[in-house]
């Protein structure tokens, strides 16, 4: 089972974004347009026909994932995922650098005059 995608310009620049996909996944990510596909390999390898994809500027597209190889999938964690104790130091640094609301902290805070155009 795959999915379409299209019509699409520029396909190539789909092409990271696939990949990302199958890394979450553990499983490589086949993209097949007319006269050609493209097999990303969640270690970053790519075979196939990237010549196809970098010279096609406007095609409809199937992506489908792939099991990986007999030792099962690789594991990727989602990217950007940030670990709990990080977000917390991050949050106490938050707090150090904001101003707690007082008079003094509103007086001239703003604009000087009313600009809502």
């Amino acid at each position: 089972m795959g999915l379409k995608i299209g019509p699409l310009r520029q396909v190539l620049l789909l092409l990271p974004f696939a990949w990302v996909f199958g890394a979450i996944h553990g499983q490589a990510v086949q993209v097949t347009l007319p006269g050609g596909s493209v097999l990303l390999q969640p270690t970053g390898a790519v075979s196939g026909d990237v010549g196809r994809f970098a010279a096609t500027v406007l095609a409809t597209v199937a992506i489908t994932l792939q099991p990986v190889g007999a030792d099962g999938p690789v594991l990727v964690p989602a990217p950007c995922a940030v670990l709990p104790h990080t977000l917390a130091g991050l949050n106490r640094f938050a707090l150090r650098t904001t101003v707690p609301p007082s008079p003094a902290s509103r007086s001239g805070a703003g604009g000087e005059v009313d600009d809502n155009d």
